[in-house]
């Protein structure tokens, strides 16, 4: 019920508080929106009228002179101000009047009517009308303002040559009741519309929803089976006719059980005798497909046996052959063997004759480079004393240079001499220079050929050792290849004896299998024939068991109905 109310109930309750809602905003919207507006178009106006007219009266008859002698409080100015001021407050029905002084946008109060709530020396609030109507001589009306005192609209007038302005009040705080009233109204509006309308959408969903929640209480009782009460909902709506149905269903449900029921018990019956049948008749088939398949995976091993026979001495035989030819290919392999191992003997020792040879023309050589690289270092040395030998020429030309300057005139031709030697001394050192440069390089060079000639040499010693090694091997696999052959000679024959016997056990062998193979083809017809009618069978008892399953089933389903 609840899970009931929670969607329909709640719906219809739900759209029809919108709908109210709705319609009341919108009233209540559209009324506060037209009273505002008579108010702003009507009201206000005519309180600004009444405010410019007394206003204007009042400052038409006031003593400019008394006003002006307030700045300096005298008082029987201040007095007579104020009674005048009273005088038309009261007879023009204002609020309150007063003049007031400005500086510097600081508005102090010098007079006021005498009942006025305003006291003398009151600062107030400072206004651009204020300031307007002191600049332009003229009258300036304020906007709706509040105060400590109220909510007013005020008229101000300048006092010529000073600095004092009047201001006429109205009250229009009754306009801003006003407004909150209509407010306030408006929401009440609203507020009762919507509690009305939830207090008629309750009744009238309670009215539609409570025969459908007899209805789902009703059907959830057929669904669990119980189809013995009834149901009872009065009316001619269409709630009515549904529960009208429901009752011709129910005994429709009623009368078609009762027949299922009995039906359900004649084919419960039947089926288990049928299945007793079924399963006797499908144990004996069972046994005879049992036997039939033993029989077979007999034969079936026999066969596969002689199959196996007679290909293993298939294989035998096709082995024996191969062994056979296998054999003459390897004896002649081995003969060219023989022979290619006689060629490569003759080939190393010959390859030893000449790494001999190569060894003494390397030993040679290693001994011209050596012979070389002794006469470039003696060469060297002979540079090194041509170079000191320059270097002393040098010195020998420098002290003729010196000599021959000392001797002045007759020891010209000396200096010019002793220049060229010195010339000669330069270029020899240079030539020296680059000889020796040369013979440093060759040394370097010769040395590297001798340590290069040493590698070579040890290595073809090395290379004629391991060259007699291959000549002695060569021997040794001449002598073993001699033996391998009269041995495969030997193998060869008596492989073709074999053979020649193993071809009779092979055609033997076939013709067993041969003869077992038809006997399997045989038993396997008969187990397929068997494998059908077990097949059949099992089809059969699994149809007659889900018959009775079926049936078995269908007569708990019924049974749980209350009929």
């Amino acid at each position: 019920m609840l899970r009931f109310n929670r969607s329909i109930a709640a719906k219809l309750k739900l759209l029809n508080i919108a709908i109210l809602l709705a319609a009341s905003l919108l009233f209540s919207i559209s009324f506060y929106a037209v009273s505002m507006s008579i108010i702003n178009s009507y009201v206000v106006p005519q309180s600004v009228q009444s405010l410019e007219t007394g206003a204007q009266e009042l400052y038409s008859k006031l003593n400019a002179t008394q006003a002006l002698q307030t700045r300096q409080s005298g008082a029987g100015a201040v007095m007579t101000v104020e009674s005048y001021l009273q005088d038309k407050v009261s007879s023009l029905k204002l609020e309150s009047a007063y003049l007031a002084t400005i500086t510097d946008q600081e508005v102090a109060v010098v007079a006021r009517n005498a009942k006025s709530a305003y006291q003398i020396g009151d600062k107030l609030p400072f206004m651009n009308e204020m300031q307007l109507a002191i600049d332009s001589h003229e009258r300036q009306i304020s906007g709706v303002h509040k105060d400590q005192y109220g909510v007013h609209k005020t008229a101000f007038y300048s006092i010529p040559g000073s600095n004092l302005i009047v201001a006429v009040n109205t009250d229009v705080g009754f306009i801003e009741q006003k407004s909150n009233q209509i407010f306030w109204i408006c929401l009440l509006i609203t507020v009762g519309v919507i509690a009305a309308g939830w207090v008629v959408s309750t009744l009238t969903v309670r009215k539609i929803t409570r025969p459908i929640a007899e209805l789902l209480k009703h059907s959830e009782q057929i669904a669990a089976g119980d189809l013995s009460r009834d149901l009872h909902i009065r009316g001619q709506d269409e709630i009515a006719q549904l529960a009208g149905s429901f009752r011709k269903m129910t005994v429709n449900l009623k009368e078609m059980i009762g027949q299922v029921l009995s039906t359900s018990n004649a084919v419960v019956e039947g089926s288990h005798e049928l299945l007793h049948r079924v399963d006797t008749i499908s144990g004996t088939t069972r046994q005879s497909a049992r036997s039939a398949e033993e029989v077979t995976k007999g034969s079936v091993t026999i066969a596969t046996s002689a199959s196996e026979n007679a290909r293993a001495m298939e294989e035998i035989t096709q082995g024996i052959q191969h062994i056979a030819a296998s054999s003459g290919e390897v004896s002649d392999q081995i003969s060219r063997a023989a022979d290619e191992a006689v060629g490569g003997n003759t080939l190393a020792q010959n390859a030893v004759s000449q790494m001999n040879l190569v060894g003494q023309a390397a030993e040679e050589s290693l001994r011209y480079v050596s012979t070389m690289n002794e006469r470039s270092e003696a060469i060297g040395e002979v540079v090194s004393s041509i170079f000191e030998i320059t270097k002393q020429i040098q010195m020998l030309s420098l002290n003729a240079s010196i000599e021959a300057a000392r001797a002045g005139e007759h020891g010209r031709g000396f200096a010019v001499v002793a220049g060229e030697v010195r010339k000669l001394a330069e270029q020899s050192k240079t030539a020296t220079q680059q000889i020796s440069d040369y013979l440093l390089t060759l040394q370097e060079d010769s040395q590297k050929s001798v340590d290069s000639m040493n590698r070579v040499n040890t290595e073809i010693v090395s290379g004629t050792e391991l060259v007699q090694q291959a000549g002695a091997a060569f021997n040794e696999l001449m002598d073993l290849i001699q033996n391998v052959n009269l041995t495969i000679q030997a193998v060869s024959a008596a492989t073709e004896e074999v053979s020649a016997g193993s071809e009779e056990v092979s055609a033997s062998v076939e013709e067993t299998a041969q003869i077992t193979a038809r006997a399997q083809q045989m038993l396997q017809e008969i187990g397929h024939s068997a494998e059908k009618q077990l097949a059949e069978m099992d089809d059969h008892t699994l149809t007659v068991r889900k018959l009775n399953e079926e049936a078995s089933a269908l007569q708990q389903a019924v049974l749980k109905f209350k009929l």
